[in-house]
């Protein structure tokens, strides 16, 4: 686990990079790299093979990540209220 726990430490500054190039903004991009890093810490189990490598899964993972972002905001439309306002209905 420590191994995990380093490797991933490592591979924060990729994810981010990348998390950025795909939100746009460093809080969603943050955000989204702190639920990478939590899925990756709960669901891990230790891969089989020589060549695997945890920062490309690291990265897929804020990918997928961020495709579920987006297809949840996806199924709100947003509808104007008289007074301007926006509202969010499903």
């Amino acid at each position: 686990m420590d191994e995990l726990k380093n490797g991933l430490v490592s591979a924060i500054p990729q994810m981010r990079a990348y998390a950025l190039s795909l939100a746009g903004n460093l809080d969603d991009a943050d955000d989204i790299v702190q639920e990478a890093l939590e899925r990756l810490l709960r669901r891990w189990s230790e891969p089989t093979g020589d060549t695997f490598n945890l920062v490309a899964y690291a990265i897929t993972t804020v990918r997928n990540i961020f495709t579920d972002r987006r297809r949840y905001d996806a199924r709100f439309v947003p509808i104007t209220h008289q007074s301007g306002s926006v509202l969010h209905a499903h």
